[in-house]
């Protein structure tokens, strides 16, 4: 179509200035034939023809805008299905638990790693007993929740010293295991919270303790961590996750009266 309004501007313009000249010559219908009826015959149809051409320009660049819209989705499509596919292909001698690619389906393939020559296999559960299983096998005293007077922040302190640095522990919160903390003697526990305050303590001090770290955790609960190790680099403010294990809940004095509860947590690393 742009062709054909193409052709029709061009020929109304040149009949425009061919019957400028001699009107005759373009204008085979009436009496009078004049330069008048010449301008407003052909001057309208090349303003027809340029409106018109303005319409169907517009649609094909729509329409080329699309394509190339549509085009480019599917490349990024098949871009994605390539590595998708590429991601599925693995090793000709895949490591312990392994995904392999079997035609369209993914495979499990399990190995067992054989040990080399002039070495025996090492059972870690049998050569390194778990101190989970020996935290949970102390006698905690879950009859008594103050941590001052049940006992078990000096027996949490002795087992802590003697594993090494907690780096995880159980996702729990906060207000529950101040509610009943005798339902998590022997787990070690994380949280996380805005540190409020930090105290190192002397070495060869009578407190069992060598750091003291309380953080208030988002619900508002406030944890207090008896620490085997010094504070480092904490400082009031700070965002830490810290992991210990829940020795029981302790009463502290506020200035305004009344007392806050504290969560008590023994530890043996700070980060």
């Amino acid at each position: 179509m742009l062709v054909v309004f193409t052709l029709l501007l061009l020929f109304c313009f040149a009949s425009l200035i061919t019957g400028l000249i001699k009107p005759g010559l373009v204008l085979k219908w009436g009496d009078k034939k004049t330069r008048g009826k010449v301008l407003g015959y052909y001057g309208l149809g090349i303003l027809l023809s340029l409106i018109l051409l303005g319409i169907f320009s517009d649609q094909s660049e729509t329409k080329e805008t699309a394509k190339s819209s549509i085009d480019k989705t599917k490349d990024v499509s098949q871009s994605q299905s390539q590595s998708q596919s590429q991601s599925q292909i693995t090793l000709n001698d895949p490591p312990e638990n392994e995904q392999q690619v079997v035609g369209e389906k993914v495979v499990e393939v399990k190995t067992s790693a054989l040990p080399k020559e002039g070495t025996e296999e090492v059972n870690v559960s049998e050569k390194e007993p778990s101190f989970k299983q020996e935290s949970s096998d102390l006698n905690w005293n879950k009859s008594e929740p103050d941590a001052l007077q049940n006992g078990n922040v000096q027996l949490a302190v002795d087992l802590v010293k003697e594993m090494s640095p907690l780096s995880t522990g159980e996702v729990a919160y906060p207000i529950e295991v101040v509610k009943s903390p005798w339902n998590f003697y022997g787990k070690t526990l994380s949280f996380t919270g805005i540190v409020q305050d930090v105290t190192d303590f002397p070495p060869g001090s009578e407190d069992i303790r060598t750091a003291d770290v309380l953080i208030q955790t988002t619900d508002g609960t406030l944890v207090e961590f008896f620490s085997t190790v010094s504070s480092g680099d904490i400082q009031t403010g700070n965002e830490v996750t810290l992991t210990g294990f829940p020795a029981g809940r302790m009463e502290v004095d506020n200035a305004l009266g009344g007392t806050y509860t504290h969560l008590i947590m023994v530890t043996n690393k700070l980060k």
